[in-house]
């Protein structure tokens, strides 16, 4: 009997510990939940509603959420019947053109602000940035939505800079804002995506890189503020699609000349996805935005874009690169490839344009030698491993396996030597030729951890 009373009272715990857990879980998982908590309600009217650049750039600065905490405004527009973030800011920079921001001043939105985080910076490694502002006009989720609504005719683009300070648990401004960069632009009345480059070439606030401000840490915003519009058939609010924003020479990245630049972009990336892959030449077609065939549109986990290679002829010999593998201690491994063959968004683009019958595959072993603060290293690149691969004429996922059993750069008795990169070189060798176009493409290509 004892033994059944005890037995009873450890389920009767039991099950109380589980209630107790799911309530605690269901609690932290309603208080972090975007959108539909209160708390992201009143953070959004805040965001949403943005008085000046200094009060957008101290939200910036303290971001929580990748997408819908990385972009203000100064107004958007609340319609009756729909949830509040229909439109709200972050809807500009949710790679989503079905959606949008669309500002809810009064009249044509004339004076009315969007503005998005750039990126941070380091003094002492600070070098010239080219900034890609990608900006897709009105609400392109329609030709009717399109026309139906205002667009930007004209606006002035804006790039500010200021010191912060790092904190455990946030961020703070120490100077006040001053203005880097500026200039107007003319938007064509279209719902394709277009291309606005400004230049960063110097950090303004910094008159002097000493010891006293080269470990300073700056952000930069951008705002843009509508000047003119293109009226709307309706409706007299402005939308913008897509406000995204790029650092880097895309045209380089996308037309690496030998391994070693290849290795020294992908070594100093900046973006998670767009940084992630390089290539030795991408197809531009007049009727997309420059990036629409970019190498890391074949890392970007989407099977609806590739890379498409820009050579003439049908891209044999045209290679492209990916970060594959980071060690601090070394032991023998292997690295996972999947690879989605051609441009696999459909069965029509899949025949249209060529897939790769035959590539070699190169893995390059980098040591990069000791950390040194400030100072840019300079690696030994090596090649570890290489095969030649033969690849099915299918859109499914294809695994490749590649060993990495030794390192090929000797050991020199330093303190963390055996760190090492591990980049690999995807050089197309042979194709299956697509019925309308000679571009060769890849969906993914990708390390599996990263699939």
């Amino acid at each position: 009997m004892r033994k059944i009373i005890k037995n009873l009272l450890l389920g009767l715990i039991t099950i109380l510990a589980v209630i107790n857990y799911t309530e605690v879980f269901t609690q932290e998982t309603d208080e972090e939940r975007f959108p539909g908590s209160t708390k992201y309600v009143g953070d959004l009217n805040k965001r949403g509603n943005v008085k000046n650049a200094t009060e957008a750039f101290d939200l910036l600065l303290n971001q929580r959420d990748e997408i819908k905490d990385s972009v203000v405004s100064t107004s958007f527009l609340k319609e009756k019947g729909k949830p509040d973030d229909s439109y709200a800011p972050w809807r500009a920079n949710d790679n989503d053109k079905n959606t949008a921001w669309v500002e809810g001043a009064k009249g044509d939105g004339i004076g009315e602000k969007i503005y998005i985080k750039i990126g941070v910076t380091n003094v002492a490694k600070f070098n010239p940035w080219t900034v890609n502002f990608n900006i897709i006009n009105g609400c392109a989720a329609s030709e009717r939505l399109f026309n139906l609504n205002n667009r930007v005719k004209k606006a002035k683009l804006t790039i500010y800079e200021a010191r912060f300070v790092l904190g455990t648990a946030s961020e703070t401004r120490e100077t006040d804002l001053v203005i880097n960069n500026h200039k107007i632009i003319d938007l064509p009345d279209t719902s394709a995506a277009q291309n606005i480059q400004m230049k960063i070439p110097a950090i303004k606030s910094v008159k002097k890189i000493d010891d006293d401000t080269k470990h300073d840490f700056y952000l930069f915003m951008a705002e843009l503020e509508i000047l003119e519009v293109y009226k709307g058939a309706k409706y007299s609010d402005t939308c913008i699609s897509e406000f995204n924003v790029y650092v880097g020479d895309l045209n380089k990245r996308g037309n690496v000349k030998n391994t070693a630049e290849a290795v020294d972009l992908l070594l100093n990336r900046r973006d998670e996805i767009i940084d992630s892959a390089v290539s030795t030449s991408f197809l531009k077609d007049k009727d997309k935005p420059d990036y629409y065939y970019a190498p890391w549109k074949a890392n970007d986990n989407d099977k609806n874009t590739a890379w498409a290679e820009g050579a003439r002829g049908d891209g044999r010999g045209e290679k492209i690169y990916i970060h594959a593998k980071y060690i601090d201690f070394f032991k023998p491994l292997t690295i996972n490839f999947n690879l989605i063959n051609g441009y696999a968004a459909s069965e029509e683009l899949f025949n249209s344009y060529n897939r790769i019958r035959k590539a070699k595959l190169t893995i390059y072993e980098i040591d990069e030698g000791p950390y040194e603060p400030d100072v840019k290293p300079k690696p030994k690149i090596v090649m570890n491993n290489h095969k030649i691969i033969d690849l099915l004429d299918t859109s499914a996922v294809q695994s490749i396996q590649m060993k990495i059993s030794e390192l090929k750069l000797k050991r020199t008795g330093r303190i963390g030597v055996e760190r090492r990169q591990f980049i690999a070189e995807l050089e197309i060798l042979e194709v299956y030729k697509g019925t309308k176009y000679s571009n060769t493409c890849i969906t993914e290509f990708s390390v599996e951890d990263d699939f």
